[in-house]
């Protein structure tokens, strides 16, 4: 069984998205969400980012009213992936 690959959904505003994001993210910001919400790929697992984690875990609440089931909060958000993972390696998107 094969597994479609993620969409890392970026939830930042537009300056911190400049400041630095995952290669190959999505950015929709936290307060387009819910109108913009039915551009996302259902068929595919969405993992949402933010900075530190708060607007992300607030996102997938929101996707998940909107009855999207495979919504993954990235905890920690960008600062943690940068932290872990930064230039060394890309994530699958």
């Amino acid at each position: 069984m094969s597994r479609q690959p993620l969409l890392v959904l970026d939830v930042r505003t537009e300056g911190e998205w400049q400041a630095g994001h995952i290669e190959g993210s999505v950015k929709i910001p936290l307060t387009q969400l819910r109108a913009r919400a039915s551009e996302l790929h259902q068929s595919r697992p969405i993992v949402v980012s933010c900075q530190s984690g708060y607007r992300s875990s607030i996102a997938t609440s929101l996707l998940a009213r909107e009855g999207m089931a495979d919504v993954i909060d990235l905890v920690g958000g960008y600062e943690a992936w940068a932290k872990t993972w930064g230039r060394r390696k890309k994530i699958a998107t």
